[in-house]
């Protein structure tokens, strides 16, 4: 059976590296601000890890557990993920950023560094991915009822949340690397992927759109400068552990939007955004050097911080030409190799 294609997704993964660089932008250039947006730039990595566990299931139920698709995702995100993530974590040991004698824990993913310990979470999480997926797939077909099948997913949500509440995750980036912490933003994704694929939802795209906007609302409103401003709550960085309800509502936009239905769904199907989402993994990787090296003489300038955007968002698309497209070109070749023998 052969997967459709989802029309918004691309763009929704646009919208998740904007929001990171936006964040970072701001906090780095413009320091006075990140007291008022800390967290935000988690709003990011969460919709992302969503989003990469969405995707992923949605291909397994149409192509799948077969050996051959099992060996070809297990080869796929690894030519996808560790070739360039090698060459991110070269460039920023040279740069200075931390000393040459922990590269090999950084590329073995035993600790995380800077905005990069997402790497190492969500990698690690890939290889148990397709055993979710068939849980979850064939619960749903058991069940054949959306309602009690997503209680069943909350319910295993709040018992892992007895046992690794997000309240007590780790802060220090070198332990953020451990997955099961984040392990409920992955099974929102595969859950919203289970729910999508069985059309068990009909939403009109008014009504995805009132939705939608409720959920933006909400995240905006949940911000540290918000909440100062409105209930004159104290500003902290508590957003950067509030992932399970940030991942059940993204969860939630994926499903409304994924095919660009509504006023919503047509934004995150621009072409603008759909360009973002395609070299978004290189941007994410590249941009952090960047927005720190003009920082360092040019803080509180506009011009500048429009210079650190579009030299991180050309140098994604450069590395994406240049390097991640010819990496997908070998892993068709390679598959098709493996196939024939």
């Amino acid at each position: 059976m052969e997967s459709r294609h989802l029309n918004a997704a691309d763009g929704i993964r646009g919208v998740a590296v904007l929001i990171v660089l936006l964040q970072h932008l701001s906090a780095m250039l413009f320091p006075s601000t990140a007291p008022y947006i800390s967290g935000m730039g988690k709003y990011g990595v969460w919709l992302f890890f969503v989003l990469s566990a969405f995707l992923l299931s949605y291909k397994f139920f149409y192509k799948g557990f077969s050996v051959r698709e099992l060996t070809s995702y297990c080869v796929g995100r690894v030519i996808r993920i560790i070739p360039l993530f090698a060459i991110a974590v070269t460039i920023y040991c040279y740069a200075g950023y931390y000393p040459v004698e922990k590269i090999p824990s950084v590329l073995a993913f035993d600790i995380g560094f800077y905005h990069m310990w997402t790497i190492p979470v969500e990698f690690k999480f890939y290889f148990v991915l397709p055993v979710f997926a068939f849980i979850y797939f064939y619960i749903f077909k058991k069940l054949n009822k959306s309602s009690v099948f997503i209680i069943l997913c909350i319910f295993s949500i709040a018992i892992h949340q007895l046992f690794f509440p997000e309240s007590k995750t780790p802060s220090s980036v070198e332990y953020t690397s451990y997955t099961t912490w984040y392990l409920p933003c992955f099974l929102f994704g595969i859950m919203a992927a289970t729910l999508y694929v069985n059309r068990d939802f009909n939403v009109n795209g008014r009504v995805s759109d009132f939705i939608v906007t409720a959920i933006f609302i909400a995240m905006i409103i949940a911000s540290p400068g918000m909440l100062n401003f409105l209930f004159a709550a104290p500003m902290t960085d508590y957003l950067g552990r509030e992932f399970v309800p940030l991942s059940l509502g993204w969860a939630i936009v994926l499903m409304l939007l994924i095919d660009g239905r509504g006023v919503w769904g047509r934004v995150v199907s621009s072409k603008a955004l759909t360009y973002l989402g395609k070299w978004s993994f290189s941007i994410y990787l590249f941009h952090y050097i960047i927005f720190v090296e003009i920082s360092k003489n040019h803080s509180y300038s506009i011009s500048y911080a429009a210079i650190a955007l579009a030299s991180a968002i050309f140098i994604g698309a450069v590395f994406y030409y240049l390097v991640e497209m010819n990496l997908e070109k070998s892993r068709h070749m390679l598959m098709r190799a493996m196939s024939s023998q």
